[in-house]
C-alpha cells in the first residue's frame, strides 16, 4: 500500500504525449494506421500496420520508425521525407485501431447490452485517461462495488486507491492516469464477500453417484471431500486410479492425475489434492 502521488510512471507505458502541444497518442507497434495522401485526382487511402519493430513502409520509403511518435510527429516526418520527391505532399494520418497499450480491468464493473465492450475485461489506451475515465467507459461500478479500496497494480506492485474520494472532488491525487500494463480490480463491499464466497463451486462430472456441483468451502476442500459431495464415485465403475482434476481456462486447461486407490488404500495423502 502507498499514497497515490508515490505511485511511479514508466515513461515506456505511458499512453499519450504533449510535445506537440496538446495531449496525442503515442504509438506503438501493433497500432493500425491510416494515411490519407491527397492528390489532385483525390484521395488515396494507405491502412498500415505497425510492425513489431516499430516501423511502417510507405510510398518511397521503407523501415519509418513511428514506435513513440504521435500521429503528428508522424504526419511531421512522412511529409518531410516527401518533398524531395513530391512537390507539396500533404498527407493526414490518424490511428484507426488502438493496440499497442492495454489495461486489464476487473472486478465490479457493469455490463452494458448493445456495446462492444464493457464490463471486466482488457481494455486498449487511446491517450491521456484517468482512472475514472476508464471506469465510465467500462460501465461505471456495479452498486457492489468498494470504491474506496480499489486494487491498483504497477510493475508487480499493489496500491490501494480510494477513487470514491476523487469522485467526490476529496482527494484527486487518487485518480491516476492509467498506463499500458496496468490491472485494476474494483473489489466488492465488505457486507457481499461472504455471498460471494458461496458462490464458488467444484464441478463433478463422470461415474459419481451424483453428477453436478458441489460448493467450494475454502483452501482445505479437497478431492475426497468434492467426492463426498457428490456422493462418491460408483465403485463398480468408476477407475479411480485416473480422477482428473481439469484446472484453468477452456484454452488452456491444465489435467492433474489423482490416484484415489492410493489413497484409500495405502493412505498416500498426497493423491488428495
Amino acid at each position: 500500500k502507498a499514497p497515490a502521488l508515490e505511485i511511479p510512471s514508466n515513461p515506456e507505458n505511458v499512453a499519450f504525449s504533449e510535445v506537440t502541444g496538446f495531449n496525442e497518442y503515442v504509438i506503438g507497434p501493433g497500432d493500425l494506421l491510416t494515411i490519407t495522401e491527397w492528390k489532385t485526382t483525390g484521395a488515396t487511402v494507405h491502412p498500415l500496420s505497425v510492425r513489431p519493430d516499430g516501423k511502417v513502409s510507405f510510398s518511397f520509403f521503407e523501415d519509418i520508425n513511428v514506435a513513440g511518435l504521435t500521429p503528428t510527429q508522424v504526419d511531421d516526418l512522412i511529409t518531410s521525407q516527401l518533398e524531395g520527391y513530391v512537390k507539396h505532399p500533404r498527407i493526414d494520418v490518424v490511428v484507426t485501431e488502438y493496440r499497442s497499450k492495454k489495461v486489464s480491468f476487473f472486478g465490479e464493473i457493469n455490463r452494458v447490452s448493445g456495446t462492444p465492450l464493457s464490463g471486466p475485461g482488457i481494455y486498449p489506451l487511446k491517450g491521456k485517461m484517468k482512472l475514472s475515465e476508464l471506469l465510465l467507459e467500462a460501465g461505471s461500478e456495479t452498486e457492489r462495488a468498494d470504491l474506496k479500496n480499489v486494487e491498483f497494480i504497477r510493475r508487480g506492485r499493489l496500491y490501494k486507491l480510494n477513487l470514491l474520494s476523487a469522485m467526490r472532488l476529496e482527494d484527486l491525487s487518487q485518480d491516476v492516469l492509467v498506463e499500458n500494463g496496468d490491472k485494476i480490480t474494483i473489489p466488492l463491499l465488505p457486507q457481499y464477500k461472504k455471498e460471494k464466497e458461496s458462490e464458488k463451486r467444484i464441478y463433478v462430472f463422470g461415474a459419481t453417484s451424483q453428477m453436478g456441483w458441489v460448493p467450494f468451502t475454502d483452501k482445505t476442500t479437497t478431492v475426497s471431500k468434492a467426492l463426498a459431495g457428490a456422493r462418491g464415485p460408483k465403485i463398480a465403475k468408476a477407475d479411480i486410479r485416473h480422477i482428473k482434476v481439469i484446472r484453468g481456462t477452456p484454452e488452456n486447461p491444465v489435467f492433474i492425475n489423482v490416484d484415489y486407490k492410493k489413497f484409500l488404500k495405502e493412505g498416500d495423502i498426497s493423491q488428495d489434492i
